[in-house]
């Protein structure tokens, strides 16, 4: 519907709805039609109710928004008139969305205002059903706006009684804690327009949480209704939504954080629009909107003072980043020792406070951050020298918000930096003290037992031993991964973990009996982690017999070896044979599957094709590759001879990104391990031209794919 036609329709409705009113509504029909700031009314439209009017008393300096949600999906328009019948303000769902959003009406005059709901002829939308309609302040002076009822003595009074409830803030003091009293409290929703299964979630300054399956807090707050579209068992398309609320009364001052979490994508909606409305005190905060994909978090906050004057924060996506550049962390630290717990806050005005401590290659450490007041949700991070991110923590198990980094191995000499922080970072909400403890190592694995001179083979002992052994002449190029993602073979012969190449196989061709061999000296403190193990058949050396090898691997605790992987296997020239064992904290091992790294043949997609999350161009994704998820399956739309980029970047830990591109029909069309050989180990596939019309699919692993070891954070964005 074009806006003249709007404008024509809400015109007559007023003009028609204001002489109906002058001569048929009553005193309480006027009062339930009487729309106060922060409340919500329910109404309906029927057939022989095809217009609903409510009434609002406003001044001259105040500026309304309208809210108008409705579960049966109605296409719903709205218009603003004064009682001269002057049109001041209109909107309209023309696109059927079951929500509408009228921000911005500035009022005037001070005068009684109609304001009329009614159906928009939408194709195939309903035009009878429930509807909400509530109120905001979203700018201006004014006192909330006194009740509108008919000139009668019973009237008069309640207006008379509105006006005495916008009585003066009061401060209450209880527990330490400070309180304000509002009139009106607060209310905080969530609307969104797909069958998805979306998530509101409150956290209050005292550190209460509300959301469906945390419906009350002590603060006083309450989840209202119920997990819509949850676990898509049943879901809506039209408006779902969820809200907390706070009554009118005294409410904590202090930072209250917004969580939007979209958990899962009932019915391939992909990416979708959300709208966040917060009014406190009857006045609106600035709306929030976005549009998420799957899996991912929004994080917003606002802050209520003890005048009960509110100060919104700006939100975004969550994403697991530092609050500062690594090096500005690095320059405000300050020292702490081992087992001495070091005292700080986090608050919206100190997103952080760091803490550096010198640590020699080989030694453990654990660090546990702790929230002792407040709301906190603590977040913890681990700088090298350099700033890289070594590893971070954001809950230390499922019962817990603290912290902890626990048994990490230090790589190389140096000094190392702690990062406090909370959830979401700088656009969280969560503030209160904390205490943080540097300690020595809790558990080691592997401590090795004395050496003996030499193992039963003739070659030296380790506590790590990998040999590979085959039949011909060829050059078989061993490599070994460790879990801080260095490598030791032939250019590289040791690590700063204590891995090291003895025998290097027949590099160059030079060998006539070739036999690969790395260890982990006894006597070294064993980096608990997954390490991958690589064989290259990188040249025959002119030997055209084909290939048999052998590869061993065994671990020694106690004196005694004990084979954890003993694989044969037939390559052909240039392919790569990848296999992984993880040592666990508690010395337990466990082993990975093994084979011979393809393409996208080797990973079995198909099963989460369904519920794969759909990119959005140039909309960042974020996920997680480890030993459970050793791949993320994406989706998109494309048009025969668009252009399309697809980058993968790792953010954290020791990932070595590969990423395929498929085909509407399954067929893989392009790949990338590095964007540069040699030189990074991020993915790209730059500039593809898309055969045909239909639905890609974009495969994000690692390197071996379902073979591989490396593991970590990273982000994928779809460029068009």
């Amino acid at each position: 519907m074009s806006g003249r036609t709007l404008r024509g329709v809400t015109h007559l409705i007023v003009l028609c709805l204001m002489l109906s009113l002058a001569f048929t509504v009553t005193a309480q029909e006027t009062e339930e039609r009487v729309l106060t700031p922060g409340i919500s009314i329910d109404s309906a439209l029927s057939a022989d109710q095809l217009t609903q009017t409510f009434l609002y008393s406003g001044t001259e300096v105040e500026v309304i928004k309208l809210t108008l949600i409705s579960e049966d999906g109605l296409a719903l328009g709205v218009s603003v008139a004064d009682s001269a019948g002057n049109f001041i303000g209109q909107g309209g769902d023309e696109e059927g969305n079951g929500f509408l959003v009228v921000d911005d009406i500035p009022l005037g005059i001070t005068d009684t205002f109609y304001i009329t709901v009614f159906p928009l002829p939408v194709v195939d939308v309903p035009t009878e059903g429930d509807f909400s309609i509530s109120l905001a302040l979203s700018g201006g002076g004014g006192g909330g706006g006194a009740l509108v009822a008919a000139a009668t003595e019973e009237a008069v009074a309640e207006a008379a009684t509105e006006e005495a409830a916008e009585a003066p803030v009061t401060i209450v003091e209880t527990g330490g804690e400070s309180q304000v009293v509002l009139n009106n409290g607060i209310q905080v929703s969530l609307v969104w327009n797909a069958t998805a299964d979306f998530n509101l979630e409150l956290r209050d300054p005292l550190g209460g949480t509300l959301f469906w399956n945390s419906t009350t807090s002590e603060s006083g707050g309450t989840f209202d209704g119920v997990n819509v579209n949850g676990a898509c068992e049943t879901f809506t398309a039209n408006a779902p939504s969820e809200s907390v609320s706070f009554s009118p009364g005294a409410v904590p001052t202090g930072s209250y954080e917004i969580l939007v979490f979209y958990n899962q994508d009932c019915e391939a909606n992909g990416a979708v629009p959300f709208i966040v409305d917060a009014v406190v005190d009857g006045t609106a905060v600035p709306q929030i909107t976005g549009t998420m994909l799957p899996n991912q978090v929004y994080a917003a906050s606002f802050e209520i003072d003890d005048t009960g004057a509110v100060t919104p924060r700006n939100g975004s996506i969550v994403q697991a980043t530092l609050p500062v550049p690594a090096a500005d962390a690095i320059t405000a630290a300050q020292p702490i020792a081992l087992d001495t717990p070091a005292a700080g806050a986090v608050t919206n005005d100190q997103v952080f406070q760091s803490f550096t401590f010198d640590a020699a290659a080989g030694d453990v450490i654990s660090a546990t951050l702790e929230a002792t007041s407040g709301s906190l949700d603590t977040y913890l991070f681990l700088l090298d020298s350099t700033g890289a991110i070594v590893t971070q923590n954001d809950d230390a198990n499922d019962t817990t918000r603290n912290s902890q980094i626990a048994n990490q191995v230090i790589g190389a000499s140096g000094s190392y930096t702690l990062v406090a922080t909370r959830y979401a970072q700088t656009i969280g909400g969560t503030e209160g003290d904390f205490s943080l403890t540097l300690s020595g190592a809790t558990t080691e694995a592997l401590i090795a037992a004395p050496a003996d001179p030499v193992i039963t083979d003739g070659l030296p002992q380790g506590i790590i031993e990998i040999v590979l052994n085959w039949n011909s002449t060829a050059d078989l190029q061993l490599l070994v991964r460790d879990p801080a993602g260095e490598a030791v073979f032939d250019t590289n012969p040791t690590i700063a973990s204590g891995g090291q190449l003895l025998l290097t196989g027949n590099v160059d061709c030079s060998n006539d009996a070739p036999l690969s061999y790395i260890n982990w000296p006894t006597g070294t403190r064993i980096r608990p982690g997954t390490y991958e193990i690589d064989v290259w058949f990188q040249n025959d050396c002119g030997d055209t017999t084909p290939v048999n090898a052998s590869l061993n691997v065994g671990v020694r605790n106690g004196g005694n070896r004990t084979n954890i992987i003993t694989e044969e296997f037939t390559p052909l020239l240039d392919e790569h044979f990848i296999v992984t064992f993880t040592i666990n904290a508690d010395g337990t091992i466990t082993t990975g599957p093994g084979g011979i790294a393809g393409g996208s043949e080797t990973i079995d997609y198909t099963g989460e094709l369904a519920a794969a999350p759909a990119l959005t161009p140039n909309i960042p994704v974020q996920g997680n590759i480890a030993d459970d998820n050793r791949f993320d399956v994406y989706t998109f739309d494309g048009t025969a001879n668009t252009t399309v980029s697809v980058r993968m970047d790792a953010t954290a830990g020791t990932l070595d990104t590969l990423l395929f591109l498929l085909g509407p029909t399954g067929i893989e069309l392009a790949s990338n391990d590095d964007i540069v050989p040699g030189e990074n180990r991020n993915s790209l596939i730059s500039e593809f031209t898309l055969p045909q019309t239909g639905q890609y699919v974009v495969l994000a692993t690692h390197y071996g794919t379902i073979f591989g070891g490396t593991n970590g954070v990273y982000t994928l964005v779809l460029s068009q």
